[in-house]
C-alpha cells in the first residue's frame, strides 16, 4: 500500500469522525456555530487535499484506471 493511499484513507476517516461528532452534538443540542464552521472548513480542506493527491497520482502513475475513479468520486463529493 502506497503512502498516498494511506493518506487518502486517513483523511477520509478523519472527515467521517468529524461528521459523527457533528451528528452527536446535533442530537445532544450542543452544536455551536463555531464548531460547525470549523468542522466544515476542516472537511473541505481534507476533500481538496484528497483531490490533489488523486490528481498527482493520476498524472504520475501509468495505471490510470484506478485513479480516474478516485478523481470522479472526489469531484462528485466536492
Amino acid at each position: 500500500m502506497d503512502s498516498w493511499e494511506v493518506t487518502n484513507v486517513a483523511f477520509s476517516l478523519l472527515a467521517l469522525i468529524i461528521t459523527i461528532l457533528e451528528i452527536t452534538k446535533t442530537a445532544g443540542e450542543v452544536l455551536t456555530p463555531f464548531f460547525m464552521l470549523a468542522s466544515y472548513a476542516i472537511k473541505l480542506t481534507l476533500a481538496f487535499v484528497n483531490l490533489a493527491l488523486d490528481i498527482v497520482v493520476y498524472l504520475q502513475r501509468s495505471d490510470r484506471n484506478y485513479s480516474i475513479v478516485g478523481l470522479a468520486i472526489d469531484c462528485g463529493l466536492l
